[in-house]
């Protein structure tokens, strides 16, 4: 480890007039700040624990940590934390601040370090096909001597020693169960690196698109025909099923590891009926609850809503739209730098073209100049009913301890905790399931006005998103 470097963050306000300069007097901070933030590293599981001493300003107090990957809230008067995996080569920071019932601050205090070792290897990637996983990941800069990869599911326990050039592994007949996947290296200094732990399930490899049509032929929005042409023609070991097929008990989902649903005709957000028949809604969350998961696009997001995964008054509004457009010069983009949490390089955002734009702005463009459908079907004004502004970086581990939502991309323009545009509901509860929602009105499978320019980024996008889910 490197030293560490204690920084005491303060700042002056300087306020200028027409004639003169004068240096206003800085307030005393309502609370003080943290003391004695140190850590100690434990090699053992690549964790670092953090602590320090709270100074005494009563009862009340909850710790808010800015760090490395983002925010984090610790209840009460807590004075440690334990923090890992802690990678080679990277830089850490931790900043400390106090907040009280009233949404005062203290001061905060920052702790950087970095660990030195071997670089691991980087976008690890699996894909089942039948009952062969082929596993693949991209080397580090520098030169191995080897690299270790072991797997352990329930009464399985499996280690692969490799040389340092090996970019794949290929994987046969693995039992049908949950996998803990670790990577690890040793460079030719001999320093090993920290150990990577990946999840990767071995179960169905089929992927359904569900349509309230019998088959593609028959479809009549355009968006929807050239979404489930493309599926049909690009996506392997899939089905395509109806709503019909589910009520009448005719197609069993267990065979499939993930469904996915596009709901883009005009006039359609209130979901057809069929969609919400009981039957049909208990059929699919006893997929869902059973670790099947679901892609769900434009109007069929806030079918979520109807299964019961997002509880009523999950948003402040929704911004939903089902005309027929119009006519519009510009790029729409999805944000995904969104304060303090970057998502640009979530799995689903994989070979995308991301531009980085002003305000720290990082997004990703869907769909170019012309006329656009506008077929948004957003949550928005996500904090409020909680007690939460827009820019409050504490929204979010709120969001994923409480509902189990990771917010992945807003509208281009957006740079705070407004809205879910593209979002994932991790495991969460009853739910075993995996569901990633694409409500952006971006996304649209087929411009009116001609050959979207961006066309392959919806597509890149929606493989992405289905191999993400097929390795949930």
């Amino acid at each position: 480890m490197r030293s560490i470097i204690i920084i005491l963050l303060a700042s002056l306000f300087l306020v200028t007039g027409c004639y003169k300069r004068e240096i206003e007097d800085v307030l005393p901070p309502v609370l003080s700040s943290v003391k004695d933030l140190s850590y100690n590293y434990f090699a053992e599981n690549d964790s670092v624990e953090v602590s320090w001493t709270n100074p005494n300003n009563g009862g009340g107090l909850t710790s808010v940590i800015n760090y490395s990957g983002g925010v984090m809230v610790l209840p009460g008067q807590q004075t440690k934390l334990t923090y890992g995996i802690i990678k080679t080569n990277t830089d850490y920071f931790f900043t400390i601040k106090l907040k009280d019932t009233l949404g005062n601050y203290s001061l905060g205090q920052t702790l950087r370090f970095t660990r030195d070792g071997a670089s691991n290897v980087s976008d690890i990637t699996f894909v089942q096909e039948e009952d062969t996983v082929f596993v693949s990941w991209t080397l580090p800069g520098e030169a191995l001597n080897s690299i270790k990869v072991n797997l352990k599911a329930e009464g399985y326990n499996d280690t692969h020693n490799l040389s340092g050039t090996t970019t794949t592994l290929k994987l046969v007949g693995l039992p049908l169960s949950a996998y803990q996947f670790t990577f690890s290296t040793t460079n030719v200094q001999n320093q090993v690196s920290h150990t990577q732990y990946e999840s990767f399930r071995v179960g169905p490899t089929k992927i359904a698109f569900l349509s309230v049509y019998p088959n593609i032929g028959s479809i009549i929005d355009d968006d929807e025909i050239a979404a489930a042409q493309w599926f049909d023609t690009n996506i392997t070991n899939k089905q395509f099923i109806t709503f019909q097929q589910i009520l009448d008990g005719t197609v069993d989902l267990s065979q499939f590891r993930v469904i996915w649903w596009h709901s883009d005709e005009v006039g359609g957000k209130d979901l057809p009926d069929i969609a919400k028949n009981p039957l049909v809604l208990e059929t699919i969350n006893q997929f869902y609850k059973s670790g099947g998961n679901l892609l769900l696009s434009i109007h069929a997001t806030m079918y979520l809503e109807h299964l019961g995964r997002i509880p009523a008054g999950f948003s402040g509004g929704k911004a939903i739209g089902d005309g027929t457009g119009g006519d519009n010069p510009d790029t729409w983009t999805v944000s995904t730098n969104l304060k303090a949490f970057d998502y640009s390089g979530h799995p689903i955002y994989k070979d995308l073209t991301v531009n980085n734009t002003p305000n720290n702005g990082k997004e990703i463009p869907l769909i170019g100049p012309g006329w656009k459908e506008d077929h948004n079907c957003n949550w928005t004004e996500v904090p409020a009913p909680h007690g939460y502004s827009n820019g409050d970086d504490t929204f979010i581990p709120y969001l994923a301890n409480t509902f189990g939502v990771k917010m992945l991309g807003a509208w281009g323009h957006v740079r705070d905790y407004y809205m879910v545009a593209i979002g994932e509901m991790m495991p969460f509860g009853a739910y075993q399931g995996t569901a990633i929602t694409i409500g952006i009105g971006g996304y649209e499978w087929n411009q009116n006005s001609g050959m979207n320019p961006n066309q392959q980024q919806i597509q890149t996008l929606t493989k992405n998103s289905l191999l993400y889910l097929k390795s949930k």
